[in-house]
């Protein structure tokens, strides 16, 4: 027997929803924002009610750590463990913790600023041990301890502690007879640097050597190397030809011996040891004076030079180690190579074969670029670190296959993976928010993303933006028709910038139009009676225009080029208000930003206000208007005060002659220099601001209209984020914003004369939303009632906000096509069953299903007569939504008369159990064409005179793509 698959389908409400989240009506309303900075540093999405009380932030996620510079270690649990020199929660780097196996990633330990951890973790009893050159007590650097079970990190010595003490310890520590040795960069007797010695057991540091610059070196920065009862290693200067020196130094006899004096190569990085031979690099000299490889027999004290960098072609400047495998030398330099940022090579010593195995390259998405460290060998792999590259330009952690590659990108630090630096609105749609980030992602040009705030919370990266189709979005998504618009400010076909559309249900992304060279499209898209309306701050004749574009004909029509003389550089959107649109510009030729007006019909512009500054009126706005009882409001970011200059909320009615006044200055103590806009609940305004308040990253707040009763309900702060660009967004509807709209389109019988559209939303006055046709008249309705629609009609209904027609912007519209019958129940008869949707549906018309019929355990069961198609009908499903279909009579399931056509797609038929009944899945006297469709047959059942399916003749039959009759006993 073959068993039926598991089906699932995805959930879609039947309301239509507009733009805003439909929920419960509470005693305080939530709003919702986007800061850009702050959280894990990426920015985050804010919580609170509108009284500021249950604050809570989601940040953004980001890879923490930046600029790696030393070598990985694979600790005996099999994961990957390193340091990074900056980044993290203090800036001062982080250690990490990679799992291949998972490709999981968690910072460890954030190390205090100035810390600048140096070389490679070491693991010894579940412990890892490692220095810092910066730091601790005296800031030269620290010995610690990291346990890895308990979690806790212990500062075991700081440098500095004593006169004649090393400073600045550089590479990694090395473990013999239970103790640690290794090496300071400065510090002990002379200065020029120390070999220390420590004991965990009894916790004692000792000196054990000064180096003294002439006799046997200075400043080493490479790690000690282990062999008996010797230490091996070198130094970057002093000696014979203060170029550094190659020594080994005698724990028995406390003495150093100087092996070889370098002349002009300065060497760096650490020692390898193979075959009684010592390997490392010089980071100067050579034959091009870009580096070396170089070999040291101490059985006969001879040097030799084996492979000179040279820059462009081999790379040059390597500042790490060499590591063997199966007598091949694998390194990195930091320079050089075809893109000048390092090359991964590998040295055969047996042929002294020299070959380039990967050229970083950080233009590369995630490649990578200038490592300091070495690679290490694991699983035939080489894994290692690059301190830049990568899409954020902080390093990368690479995997390399030996033998051939690929090279792989693993960790890409200070990643912020759903984007970074989120600077508009979120948009809410059934119970998600969405939102656009400026940069991050998985090319850093900007993501578009989901936030499900149900349980725990999850974010999600829907769009990764990658320049070609967009980059940098600057504004915030709108809803329209059920997909996301938007626009980014770079990118696209001209470097332009883009007008997008994303789709939420089939998850698929679309560039409607490509701005013109120099655009740099700003602010939000408004949309208003099917056409979007914005502004771009360079297009035009490169002051910035107004445009009109037509999402339906894809058509961009500019309505003004800002000439700079009556305003230039728009930042904000556009609002609608009366049938005229206004908005604002952040400066003029003369002043800091005008208030404009433009009639769309005949393209008349006229500036209604030119703000000034100073102590009398705000300057360079920002943001957007907002309309409250038939005024504007808005915010400046400067202006309000010569000295303070941060910023104003100001009012223009424009009534009559219309009337400009300031309602109020605000001052970094309260908040400062905003740049999002207002909103509206009830009768108070709701902000950010982009600085100021306690921690100097802004605030919210809340005033109400007359500028007074000013109240900051949240001083953000780097933990809960900071610096927003954007403007608050209820969790409901707002006026003049978007309505939520509910609409049962189901006719519940063929004769039923009327079916209903309901205002949704949550609002502090439920009379506030109310209906009207396109001509403005009808019956005004409450939110939550209804208004009756004619089914098989198609109607226009817009949702305007307080205060009628004439006074209060369009706040949405949306079409109604009743024609559509829909499916409610798996009845095989009456109101909302798919045979009553047949009967009322229109001749070429598509049946559509409730999701509440389209479950694993939902099947529509046909038992008193064939469905008979004697009008031409579509049944088109999805592979998330199949329909299954089952007949329990002697009949077949479907019978489609002369002349119609079924057009069947994602359908499962569960057919008669009668043998002799022909057609017993379709019987076919027209047209049919099914797609995806799986019919079931029963074994036992095939030994009848029926059929499965039956064509009469004259019928036509068109099969595509995936079906099967499946056979069960």
């Amino acid at each position: 027997m073959k068993a039926l698959g598991s089906y699932f389908s995805h959930i879609f409400s039947l309301m239509l929803i507009i733009g805003c989240s439909v929920v419960p009506v509470a005693a305080q309303s939530p709003l919702w924002g986007l800061t850009s900075g702050g959280g894990q540093g990426a920015g985050t999405i804010v919580r609170m009610d509108d009284n500021g009380a249950n604050f809570s932030a989601v940040a953004l996620p980001v890879i923490k750590g930046k600029s790696p510079s030393e070598d990985l270690l694979k600790a005996t649990n099999g994961k990957f463990y390193g340091m990074t020199t900056a980044g993290g929660d203090n800036d001062g780097g982080v250690i990490f913790e990679y799992d291949i196996a998972t490709n999981s990633y968690l910072v460890l330990h954030h190390f205090e600023v100035g810390s600048i951890p140096k070389g490679s973790l070491i693991e010894t009893g579940g412990k890892f041990y490692g220095t810092t050159s910066g730091g601790g007590s005296f800031t030269f650097g620290v010995i610690f301890e990291y346990n890895l079970a308990t979690s806790v990190y212990t500062v075991l010595y700081d440098f500095g502690t004593s006169v004649g003490d090393g400073t600045s310890p550089e590479g990694s520590l090395v473990l013999l007879g239970g103790n640690f040795y290794g090496m300071t960069y400065g510090g002990g007797s002379f200065g020029f640097g120390t070999i220390f010695e420590y004991d965990p057991g009894s916790d004692t540091h000792t000196v054990i050597h000064s180096f003294d610059d002439t006799n046997n070196g200075s400043n080493p920065l490479g790690s000690l190397i282990v062999s008996g009862q010797t230490l091996w290693g070198v130094t970057s200067s002093g000696g014979t030809f203060s170029s550094g020196v190659l020594f080994e130094f005698n724990l028995l006899a406390a003495s150093i011996n100087v092996l070889y004096n370098f002349d002009d190569d300065i060497p760096s990085g650490s020692l390898i040891a193979y075959s009684g031979k010592f390997y490392g690099m010089t980071l100067a000299g050579g034959t091009n004076f870009e580096g070396s490889i170089f070999e040291y027999a101490p059985s006969t004290d001879i040097y030799s030079e084996l492979f000179s960098f040279d820059n462009h072609v081999y790379g040059s400047y390597p500042f790490g180690s060499l590591v063997e495998s199966g007598g091949k030398l694998y390194g990195m330099t930091n320079g050089g190579g075809s893109n000048f940022s390092g090359v991964l090579f590998e040295y055969t010593l047996s042929n002294s074969n020299y070959n380039i195995l990967h050229q970083f390259d950080p233009v590369i998405i995630g490649g990578g670029a200038s490592p300091f460290g070495s690679p290490i060998v694991s699983d035939g792999k080489l894994y290692g670190l690059t301190s830049s590259g990568g899409t954020a330009g902080f390093g990368t952690m690479f995997e390399y296959s030996i033998g051939g590659g690929p090279f792989n990108v693993k960790v890409i630090f200070e990643n912020a993976s759903i984007g970074s630096s989120p600077q508009g609105d979120l948009i809410s749609s059934g119970m998600n928010w969405y939102g656009m980030a400026m940069s991050g992602g998985n090319n850093n040009k900007g993501t578009i993303f989901k936030y499900d705030p149900t349980g725990q919370g999850t974010l999600s990266a829907l769009h990764h933006f990658s320049g070609t189709d967009g980059e940098i979005p600057t504004g915030s998504l709108i809803l329209f028709n059920g997909n996301l618009y938007g626009m980014t400010s770079q990118g696209g076909t001209n470097s332009g910038g883009v007008i997008l559309e994303y789709n939420v249900a089939t998850e698929t992304y679309n560039v409607k139009h490509n701005f013109a060279i120099g655009s740099t499209p700003k602010g939000s898209l408004l949309e208003w009676n099917g056409m979007f309306y914005g502004l771009t701050s360079n297009g035009g004749t490169g002051s910035g225009e107004i445009f009109q574009f037509d999402p339906m004909t894809n058509t961009y029509t500019s309505l003004h080029a800002f000439n700079g003389a009556f305003g230039a550089f728009p930042f904000g959107n556009l609002i609608q208000f009366n049938g005229l649109l206004y908005g604002m510009t952040t400066t003029s030729n003369t002043q800091p930003g005008v208030l404009f007006q433009l009639d769309p019909t005949d393209q008349g512009y006229g500036v209604l206000h030119y703000f000034t500054g100073g102590n009398n009126d705000g300057a360079a706005p920002y943001g957007s208007l907002v309309i409250h009882n038939g005024s504007l409001y808005g915010m400046t970011r400067d202006g309000g005060d010569v000295n303070l200059n941060q910023g104003i909320i100001f009012k223009y009615d424009p009534a009559g002659s219309g009337t400009y006044s300031v309602l109020l200055k605000l001052n970094n103590t309260n908040g400062a220099n905003p740049e999002g806009s207002l909103i509206v609940i009830g009768n108070n305004f709701y902000g950010m601001t982009k600085q100021g308040g306690m921690f100097g990253g802004g605030v919210v707040f809340k005033c109400d209209i007359n500028g007074m009763n000013y109240i900051v309900l949240k001083h953000f702060d780097d933990i809960s984020g900071q610096s927003p660009f954007g403007s608050l967004s209820p969790a409901g509807c707002r006026n003049p914003s978007i309505a939520s709209v509910s609409a049962d389109i189901n006719p519940i019988s063929c004769s039923s004369n009327t079916s209903n559209l309901t205002v949704i939303g949550l609002l502090n006055d439920a009379t506030d939303w109310k209906w009207y046709t396109s001509s403005c008249g009808g019956t005004l309705v409450g939110m939550g009632t209804t208004i009756a629609v004619m089914p098989q009609a198609t109607t226009t209904y817009f949702v305007r906000g307080e205060g009628g027609c004439t006074l209060e912007s369009l706040c949405s519209s949306i079409t109604i096509n009743i024609a559509t019958p829909i499916v409610i129940n798996t009845n095989d008869s009456g109101a909302g069953s798919l045979r009553a949707a047949i009967t009322c549906a229109s001749d070429g018309g598509t049946i559509a299903f409730d999701p509440l019929v389209l479950g694993i355990s939902d099947t529509i069961k046909i038992t008193s007569a064939s469905l008979d198609i004697n009008k031409s009908i579509s049944i088109n499903q999805t592979l998330s939504t199949i329909v299954k279909i089952k007949s329990t009579g002697p009949h077949p399931i479907f019978n489609v008369q002369a002349g119609k056509t079924l057009a069947l797609t994602y359908a499962n038929l569960f057919i008669s159990p009668n043998p002799n009944i022909l057609g017993r899945a379709i019987l076919n006297n027209g047209n049919l064409q099914i797609s995806n469709v799986n019919i079931q047959e029963r074994s036992q059942n095939l030994s009848g005179s029926g059929s499965t399916m039956l064509n009469n003749s004259g019928s036509n039959v068109n099969i595509s793509s995936s079906n099967q009759i499946i056979i069960q006993n």
